[in-house]
């Protein structure tokens, strides 16, 4: 067995905390509240720590705390019942099954009320030397009815013993109360001030008369033995075994309690303290505690103390100014060398040195159980259950330094010396040669596995090679390049070759590599390997320890970013360890695993299973704003437009705060939870005004996070501009400021469209004079000329007949001519309705066709454009009916709808010739080619439809937005932005 004995107090990591950092006043008390944190009794009132800030309970400011005060500030009872002071009425409060209530307290527990409960959940507590006893919802205090004598008076607070029996002490005697009963019984045992039982059940008793040990036999008495005369106070057994006891020189400590029974245990336990000269804040000891992840905590008149157990402890060995070598020895030994100092054995705590082997360079295990060391010019070794044995050897003092030694298959020693490459056989040197070989100028790591194969880990893009009944082979894998890069360690467990390196780590199973994904990249600079018999995996980078369990490293091997388990200096694990040619990291036969260091060696036993505690609940303990805040129910408010507001959060972390993480959120703001590390406070700026939920968690020092959040609701007021009503009233005022410009520009519109109607007028009105007063005055005279010839003609005179058919033609087409003219001028339709335009169309077709005029929907007025443009549409079309399409019965249908006006012609004649209907006119004809042009004129659509026999059907759909008088467009921005709708044409001038 190596040195990994019994702690000493010097072997835990002692913090110091006082009034620099928060504490109030001097300490009295220690309770660890149901969230984790300590609660502690000052001389200006409680305090809660929560292993990196106090807070203090007085009168809550309006920022906080906004935490359960039975989480803070409770005991939590064997029944699961929490009590606890309430900050504000001082009242005794118990929260249980959901309920919280007043617990019946005549005598008045106080703010620092204590409690130690028995099995049952009932609680004891002594106040102003009064017993009290605590069931349920009734607190009494204990008069002579329980046994205790009127004017006794404990002295400190009560015990109860493995059976549930309760003893308290008072300058009287010892008195116990049996479980179930309800009488004390007095116990002839005195100078006894503080008690204690051990792990034995045996009682201990302190005082000024030194340490008295009670045998107890059924819960009883039965003997009494004195270990010292020696004054002591306050002690504590703690969950590891050991004994902490507070004497006149400081704080005594015991590793093993039990050694303190054996001849010489006193002054053993004084040998290991710690006193002021060596960090104890004061010898005023107010009280020792454990808390729930093994810390020990000491309250005292200056500050609050903690002794944490590192997970590495560091080994009494001499120290050195760099890394040692380390080599476990099958004896259960370890092997301890450095160049320059003698070779080391270490084993059941003592240290024996080998002064003729100095300067050590390296020191490897062989075959058989075989230790090979080297040193600057000689080559030791030594066989199991032998001493050291120098080997022969050709002299290697030019070669340079041997920092690698391995065997082969066959007996031969490769030596690495400098950067040459050596076989040692049969006392001659040489260098490998062949094509397969590894280039002997190189630098390798070498390694026998269990296969009985030799294997060499370079730093060069090659290899590794592995030698084998003296045959070299080269394993040639990229994805072994890609994670090791530069080779620093190689470690053999079963059919797995581990090699690490510069940038990772992997396994060899055969000539397959699998290298081992981390989460964050975080296997780098590996400098030592382990795989225990169980399967885990521990690692050694510059200054960090890993550990990945069986489990994980299966999924990590897989391709799987695993997490290892990280120890650094927080853990005792100092220094660090530079990459060599030696492993920094070993296990002993004992299977402790060893690390090695620039500071010294750490050992840690794997067996010995951490315990993880659950994650820790975040608490929220103030909320700061640059604005006003106001407590609310269950959450605050907020001041209008708050600049920057903070969170301050914390959870306990009374081990190791720096890894203890935490994560939050607002409801509604983050999309994703932020991650502070170890931050404490949350920032957010400029904040919506409304109602709003923040939720934070944290961490455990294992990364588990805690499964529900813990929440503030908080309301962030409006300023009155972004207030509802307010909204409310700007959008009424915005609508109402676009309503007026959409009326100030349909207003325009129109205007517009006033002022073209009568530009079209007038320009119309020119045109029918200067055809009235030249075409026709000319066609006129034209007439009357060939009239004047005709007449000279005789009667019979076929040429006169011709004449006179000519001219009849022309006069027809003279009052066609008339026709158009006066349409310019004006149509039927000025002065009278649609309706009556349209009778007065067919009035003018009477003799030739029955002409039907049906109205349909609620008529509107129509815009003057737009009524003149239907009216000549639709009277070309009954013109069309009659003249072209044959018709004797014609329907005429006026269709006022909300959305658009119909205009629809149908007839009953023989239909429109197909390739008519194709072309879109009659060649030399213009009539459909004008209609159509007119409804494009009006923004509406014409539609021909005829089939033989079936008649002809012409429809015209003008939208109501420029069909009827007052109505704006569907689409008002189009009109105030001047867009046309599509499918819309603009309205060409005519000439």
């Amino acid at each position: 067995m190596t040195s990994a004995s019994a702690l000493a107090i010097a072997d835990y990591e002692h913090t110091v905390w006082g009034e620099k950092d928060g504490l109030a006043a001097a300490a009295g008390q220690f309770i660890q509240v149901p969230h984790g944190m300590l609660l502690m009794r000052t001389t200006v009132g409680r305090q809660v720590f929560d292993g990196v800030e106090f807070h203090s309970f007085d009168k809550a400011p309006a920022g906080g705390p906004f935490v359960d005060s039975a989480d803070v500030l409770g005991q939590t009872s064997p029944t699961g019942a929490v009590y606890y002071i309430h900050p504000e009425t001082f009242r005794l409060m118990r929260r249980w099954q959901g309920r919280t209530e007043a617990v019946e307290d005549k005598f008045g527990a106080g703010p620092y009320a204590r409690f130690i409960f028995d099995q049952q959940g009932v609680g004891w507590y002594h106040q102003r030397g009064v017993l009290l006893r605590l069931e349920g919802l009734h607190l009494e205090a204990l008069d002579d009815s329980w046994g205790i004598p009127k004017g006794t008076r404990a002295i400190h607070r009560p015990v109860v013993d493995a059976q549930g029996a309760v003893w308290f002490v008072n300058p009287v005697g010892l008195y116990r109360l049996p479980r179930g009963a309800r009488v004390f019984e007095r116990v002839d045992v005195r100078d006894c001030e503080q008690i204690a039982f051990a792990p034995d059940g045996s009682l201990w008793c302190t005082g000024a008369e030194g340490i008295a040990v009670i045998d107890m036999k059924d819960g009883r008495p039965v003997s009494q033995r004195r270990l010292t005369r020696a004054p002591h106070g306050i002690m504590l057994f703690d969950s590891r075994g050991g004994l902490w006891m507070h004497s006149l020189i400081g704080i005594e400590h015991a590793a093993d309690w039990r050694r303190v029974l054996e001849p010489g245990g006193a002054a053993a336990l004084r040998a290991d303290a710690i006193t002021p000269e060596r960090g104890l804040s004061s010898l005023s000891v107010n009280d020792l505690h454990e808390d729930a992840d093994g810390n020990i905590w000491l309250a005292t008149a200056t500050g609050i103390e903690r002794f944490r157990l590192p997970r590495f402890t560091q080994a009494k060995f001499p120290r050195y100014v760099t890394s040692a070598e380390l080599t476990p020895d099958a004896d259960g030994g370890l092997w301890l060398g450095q160049w320059n100092s003698s070779l080391k054995y270490v084993a059941n705590g003592n240290v024996k040195e080998m002064p003729q082997i100095k300067d050590v360079t390296s020191i490897r295990p062989g075959a058989n159980h075989r230790i090979w060391v080297s040193t600057q010019n000689a080559l030791w070794r030594k066989e199991a259950g032998a001493d050291f044995t120098l080997v022969p050897t050709p002299d290697l003092s030019w070669r340079g330094q041997i920092h690698q030694i391995a065997e082969d298959d066959t007996g031969a020693v490769w030596l690495q010396a400098g950067d040459q490459l050596l076989r040692l056989q049969d006392g001659r040197i040489s260098q490998p040669r062949g094509p397969v070989t590894p280039p002997a100028d190189g630098r390798y790591i070498l390694h026998a596995d269990t296969q009985g194969q030799l294997w060499f880990a370079g730093k060069a893009r090659r290899g590794p090679f592995v030698l084998r009944g003296g045959l070299f082979r080269e394993i040639r894998s990229e994805p072994y390049h890609d994670t090791v890069t530069e080779a620093w360690v190689a470690f053999a467990r079963g059919a797995r070759v581990w090699i690490g390196g510069l940038n990772g780590v992997g396994v060899f199973e055969g000539d397959r590599f699998r290298p081992l994904q981390s989460k964050g990249n975080a296997l780098k600079a590996i400098t030592g390997i382990v795989e225990t018999p169980q399967g885990d995996l521990w690692l050694s980078g510059l200054n960090k320890v890993f550990h990945i369990p069986a489990a994980t490293l299966k999924a990590g091997l897989s391709g799987q970013a695993v997490m290892p388990k990280v120890y650094d200096h927080h853990d005792g694990l100092h220094g660090v360890a530079d990459p060599g040619d030696a492993p920094r990291l070993v296990q002993d036969a004992a299977g402790l695993i060893w690390a090695s260091t620039n500071e010294g060696r750490f050992w840690i036993d794997p067996g010995v299973k951490q315990a993880v505690p659950k994650p820790p609940v975040a608490q929220v303990w103030a909320v700061k704003s640059d604005g006003a805040i106001t407590p609310a129910g269950a959450g605050v408010q907020l001041s209008a437009n708050p600049g920057q507001i903070e969170f301050n959060y914390s959870a306990a972390a009374l081990s190791i705060a720096d890894r203890v993480r935490f994560r939050y959120r607002i409801e509604g703001i983050d999309s994703e939870w932020q991650e502070a590390g170890a931050r404490r406070t949350a920032y957010y700026t400029q904040l919506p005004p409304g109602r709003h939920r923040f939720e934070v968690m944290a961490s455990n020092e294992d990364g588990q996070w805690a499964e529900v959040p813990t929440s503030l609701a908080f309301e962030v007021l409006p300023a009155w501009y972004q207030t509802l009503w307010f909204r409310m009233l700007a959008l009424s005022l915005v609508l109402g400021c676009l309503w007026l410009v959409y009326r100030l520009r349909v207003g325009v519109l129109r205007a517009r469209e006033r002022s073209r109607m009568r530009e079209i007028l007038a320009e119309r009105e020119r045109i029918a004079r200067d055809l009235h007063d030249t075409l026709l005055q000319s066609m006129q005279g034209v007439i009357l000329g060939f009239q004047a010839v005709a007449t000279a003609l005789p009667a019979q005179d076929n040429t006169r007949g011709s004449i006179e058919s000519q001219l009849d033609h022309a006069d027809q087409m003279l009052g066609e001519a008339r026709d158009r003219v006066r349409d310019l001028r004006s149509t039927d339709a000025d002065a009278v309705g649609l309706r009556e335009a349209f009778e007065s169309a067919a009035a003018q077709l009477a003799g030739t066709a029955q002409v039907e005029i049906v109205e349909a929907g609620r008529a509107r007025a129509l815009r003057p454009l737009t009524r003149d443009r239907i009216y000549l549409i639709g009277r070309e079309a009954l013109l069309n009916a009659v003249i072209h399409g044959k018709g004797s019965d014609i329907r005429v249908d006026l269709q006022f709808e909300s959305r658009r006006f119909t205009l629809r012609v149908h007839d009953n004649g023989p239909g429109m010739a197909p390739e008519v209907l194709a072309a879109g006119a009659r060649p030399g004809h213009y009539g459909l080619l004008g209609m159509r042009e007119r409804a494009a004129q009006i923004g509406g659509s014409l539609t021909i439809t005829s089939r033989p026999g079936g008649g002809t059907e012409v429809e015209l759909r003008v939208p109501a937005a420029q069909a009827f008088e007052g109505t704006a467009s569907n689409r008002p921005w189009r009109q105030i932005l001047r867009i046309p709708r599509e499918g819309r044409q603009p309205m060409r001038r005519q000439a």
